[in-house]
């Protein structure tokens, strides 16, 4: 952490360099203090009731396998993902990112870019007497569970 902290400190200082006008400076600058310094990996493989975006932010940024487990389903069921304006999109990108298939993206924010090889797996309990209660979540599966 304490390379990323110094070699961020240094660029800035390069960039905002009054000395430093021209870009051809700038560039020989920033080329002598050489490439980013990795970033620690978050601890963070294991996350209760995340989003789709969250999991595949983590997904671009950490690792390449997660995991979404708790004792308390529940909480994953009734959170955000799980609205009914997010539902769908939720439940098609967790099955895709179940399969192993790549994860295409294009966003305003983050920009057009493809994961591949990340694996998701999943381990959700839920209380015998919640489950009536979310039933509806996945009242359209072909296996008709509840």
């Amino acid at each position: 952490m304490a390379e990323l902290a110094s070699w961020t400190k240094q660029r800035d200082q390069i960039l905002n360099d009054e000395n430093n006008k021209t870009i051809v400076i700038k560039e020989v600058a920033l080329g002598l203090i050489g490439e980013e310094a990795l970033r620690p990996l978050l601890p963070i493989r294991i996350r209760t009731e995340p989003t789709l975006e969250g999991l595949i932010r983590l997904f671009r940024e950490c690792y390449q396998s997660l995991g979404i487990m708790s004792s308390e389903g529940g909480q994953f069921i009734g959170g955000h993902a799980m609205r009914e304006d997010a539902r769908l999109r939720t439940a098609a990108g967790l099955s895709n990112a179940w399969d192993g298939n790549s994860i295409k993206r294009s966003r305003s924010g983050d920009g057009n870019y493809a994961l591949f090889g990340r694996r998701l797996t999943m381990h959700l309990l839920v209380q015998p007497r919640a489950w009536p209660t979310s039933c509806s979540v996945i009242q359209h599966s072909p296996t008709k569970a509840c």
